[in-house]
């Protein structure tokens, strides 16, 4: 694995600049392309952009995990709440391009219906919620690298950011998707290796889909309350505030983008499937003992099944999906350092050309972030995502009102999030470092339920009209909001 480690590396780096040379070569740089590809992707082209962007470092390693240590109740509970999390996407992108047709983030979207404050706010989440895709992105890479390769983790994070910048930088979104769509094939690569690794596991397959766990039951009362119940929450309140799917949903044509997310989600429901066979293979055909990493379970499976260059293609598969993965996300945060932090907030008066410029400055700037703390020895990602899991968690309800109900007003969404985070944050955080997990799906209930009810309260006091209706004008001149 050692031998052919570095020429994962290297034949990634090369496909990976080469497609980003075809896409740059006639790039001029406008706004439009860069944030929104002039609003001019289709249904085909956007669905599978929609389902590649969607897997990333979580579906491509938790797919393999939860099949092995869970079985098909574990991959169930992964798989069903991911394909859900687009549809709920799909209908929320309609009414967004409903309300700003030609919008281009979801804060500059909240400054519509909120006003200032609220933007702020939703630009600051963007911001650690988009480096901390970064992050795992960066993590994930060098976990399987170094496994491949051997080589001292500086060297391959310096690689792995300096592929994630190049696709960014470049031409934005539109490199994006491109890169997008020859990750599906990617993908459909990894499918195409599960079949020999069926052949040649003979009875692996069948003796794992219990997993370690040994349960096929998905209506399992523990693992609905302890994996179900929280994995759910955490994808569906995750996709109401990514920027990445929200920027894809300004940049589809207006009329098809609820088909193009639904076609997205379709797309998307078997990656999780595909990516969890090699998991019940190890589980039923590897010793527990072999795998000291339940991640990298299914790649252990491909190692033990599949000959050297197989596990070759797949761990260049692999790598490449987790490039594309991070660029979508630089590309993301791009948009909002653009359009919400420069012309919102520095320079109003901002030309197009000096948007573009900000956006390429603000992805420089986080991948230098996300590097710094990926080389941090023994960085504990996990309580990054603490935070994270819970700041998603207090943003969903507020985020989809603000979508459907007309009444919802500043005071209501602001104090609906920040009880939210102070209630559940505490929780979430004691739970799991207690390894309570009763206490950890209160830690994820908690700030839904409480956002929930107080933005429906404050809302429904009577006080001074503070919500802006919105009646669907573009959004290119950045007025301030009374």
């Amino acid at each position: 694995m050692s031998v052919s480690g570095p020429w994962v590396v290297l034949a990634a780096s090369v496909v990976i600049s080469v497609l980003v040379f075809i896409v740059v070569r006639r790039f001029r740089g406008t706004k439009n392309q860069m944030l929104v590809a002039d609003r001019s992707v289709g249904v085909l082209t956007g669905g599978l952009s929609v389902a590649a962007a969607w897997v990333w470092a979580p579906a491509l390693f938790v797919s393999s995990q939860k099949a092995y240590e869970s079985g098909v109740a574990g991959l169930f509970w992964f798989a069903l709440p991911n394909a859900l999390a687009l549809v709920l996407f799909a209908f929320i992108a309609h009414r967004a391009r409903t309300m700003l047709p030609q919008g281009y983030t979801l804060p500059e979207l909240t400054r519509h219906r909120l006003g200032i404050t609220a933007r702020r706010v939703y630009m600051s989440v963007e911001f650690v919620v988009q480096t901390y895709a970064v992050i795992v992105q960066f993590t994930a890479c060098l976990l399987l690298l170094q496994l491949l390769t051997g080589i001292d983790r500086v060297p391959l994070l310096i690689v792995v950011a300096a592929l994630f910048t190049v696709i960014a930088t470049t031409r934005g979104i539109r490199s994006s998707i491109t890169v997008d769509i020859a990750k599906a094939g990617m993908i459909a690569v990894l499918a195409i290796l599960i079949v020999p690794l069926l052949a040649s596991s003979r009875d692996a397959l069948g003796e794992g889909l219990g997993g370690l766990a040994g349960t096929v039951n998905p209506l399992d009362p523990a693992l609905i309350w302890t994996f179900g119940i929280p994995i759910s929450i955490s994808l569906l309140s995750g996709i109401t505030v990514d920027q990445q799917q929200w920027q894809r949903a300004f940049s589809m044509r207006q009329a098809t983008v609820r088909r193009t997310f639904l076609w997205g989600a379709l797309l998307f429901a078997a990656v999780p499937i595909v990516l969890g066979i090699p998991g019940f293979v190890a589980a039923g055909g590897l010793a527990s003992g072999d795998i000291t990493n339940h991640q990298l379970s299914g790649f252990h499976a491909v190692a033990a099944y599949l000959p050297g260059f197989g596990v070759a293609v797949f761990a260049f598969a692999v790598v490449f999906a987790l490039a594309a993965a991070g660029a979508s996300a630089l590309s993301a945060v791009g948009s909002v350092g653009g359009v919400d932090l420069y012309k919102g907030w520095v320079h109003p008066d901002a030309s197009d050309a000096q948007v573009a410029r900000a956006s390429r400055i603000t992805m420089i700037a986080i991948v230098l972030i996300g590097l710094g703390v990926a080389l941090i020895p023994n960085v504990q990602v996990l309580y990054l995502l603490l935070l994270v899991g819970s700041i998603r968690a207090a943003f969903m309800v507020p985020t989809l009102l603000m979508l459907f109900w007309p009444r919802l007003t500043n005071a209501g969404a602001l104090a609906g999030i920040t009880s939210g985070m102070v209630v559940g944050l505490p929780v979430f955080t004691l739970g799991s470092m207690l390894r309570l997990t009763t206490l950890q799906t209160f830690g994820v209930l908690l700030p839904v339920v409480v956002s929930a009810v107080v933005s429906l309260v404050v809302s429904l006091v009577p006080r001074r009209v503070d919500s802006v209706r919105v009646t669907g004008q573009p959004a290119a001149d950045d007025v301030e909001v009374p």
